[in-house]
């Protein structure tokens, strides 16, 4: 375990191919509304992320042979051959969306298969091994910057603009590197299911989650932890910054309780205000808080791209999460570049709340969702 906060760079891994968009998607109701899962998504974070001192970016490492791996490893192999022969034989303009037999248990489909996804998803896939790889070998922190995300892909069921779960091969990956025990934590407005699913019958993992109730938000069925393994933080109403930091702190500090020494983080930047696929208000300068909760935990790191769909925020997204990480508004001044966060150079709550009673009464709420984890 490194000294926490220690860290002074950021690895991202870039996806070299991140061509293919979906037309649209599915509401909860049946209706086809635009897919805000864009090409485009991939610059503007990139842009935030480039803003940020120690942010230093690369090419995917992996080859064919460990991607196939690891993606057997999590997939079922009858899905990922529909899938490939699927998105290879759709002509350009056309789609496949409910004529198959892969999709959640309860859940509506939403999540058209057009000509060339699996590709595009495959590729996402081996940045989000790549970037594992990176954070296991180093001991450092890496972020896989990828398209499309992953959390609500299942063993044989896509859904969610997801195909394959990146963030569990990310987990996998690092366990093969060395990490007996990973913990999978995700803040996303919407419920990681397929994350969820897959890490339900791992008994080396952790999997946490702070996202919308799922009565109101995707995949709108009830959820529950499935066993002790497993911890879930739904929000009814748009918490408050304080919030929400609580409750992304206490999932890493369970993670760290169960043994974990390395982290997964699949970071859903829909969390923010104004964002076309999310309902809650906060400011994406709250990301920075979030990325120090994350730096103060000593161990692994690998960010994993998840949600995010507001052109106009991804950037401001990237580069505060980034900045926490890397802990930039705790270095001296001297330290600091032009572009740094909007603080002041203490840490208001991220940090203490890694101690096991910091703030526990005035986070009861979160606390409480935890303890019934």
């Amino acid at each position: 375990m490194r000294e926490r906060g220690a860290v002074s760079t950021l690895d991202v891994v870039l996806q070299q191919d991140i061509r293919g968009e979906l037309p649209l998607i599915l509401d909860r109701h049946g209706n086809r509304i635009p897919c805000n899962e864009t090409e485009a998504r991939i610059a503007h974070l990139a842009e935030g992320l480039g803003r940020v001192p120690g942010v230093r970016f690369g090419a995917p490492a992996a080859g064919d042979t460990e991607l196939d791996a690891a993606i057997h490893a999590v997939h079922d192999a009858e899905y990922l051959a529909f899938l490939e022969q699927s998105s290879a034989s759709l002509p350009e303009g056309e789609m496949l969306l409910l004529d198959h037999p892969y999709l959640p248990k309860d859940i509506a489909a939403d999540t058209p298969i057009i000509g060339g996804i699996h590709h595009t998803a495959r590729e996402s896939a081996r940045t989000a091994v790549s970037a594992a790889h990176l954070a296991a070998r180093s001991g450092g922190m890496s972020y896989a910057l990828c398209r499309p995300p992953g959390h609500h892909a299942g063993r044989a069921f896509l859904g969610g603009h997801c195909y394959i779960n990146n963030g569990v091969l990310a987990l996998q990956t690092m366990m093969r590197y060395g990490h007996e025990r990973v913990g999978l934590i995700d803040f996303d407005i919407h419920f990681g299911n397929g994350s969820s699913a897959l890490i339900e019958g791992m008994p080396n993992a952790f999997f946490g989650s702070v996202h919308g109730a799922t009565d109101i938000s995707y995949p709108y069925v009830p959820t529950s932890p499935p066993n002790r393994r497993q911890a879930f933080v739904p929000f009814s109403v748009p918490p408050s910054p304080q919030e929400f930091v609580a409750a992304v702190a206490g999932l890493v500090r369970s993670a760290l309780a169960s043994g974990c020494t390395a982290l997964v983080v699949s970071a859903g930047y829909d969390v923010v205000a104004d964002d076309p696929h999310g309902i809650w208000t906060l400011d994406p300068s709250v990301l920075s808080e979030i990325g120090m909760v994350f730096a103060h935990a000593g161990v692994p790191i690998c960010v994993v791209q998840e949600g995010g769909y507001n052109p106009e925020r991804l950037a401001a997204c990237a580069f505060h999460f980034a900045s926490g990480l890397l802990c930039v508004a705790e270095r001296p001044a001297g330290h600091q570049a032009a572009h740094d966060v909007h603080a002041t150079g203490h840490h208001p709550y991220g940090s203490d709340l890694l101690h096991e009673d910091a703030h526990a009464a005035r986070y009861s709420p979160v606390t409480d969702s935890l303890n019934q984890a």
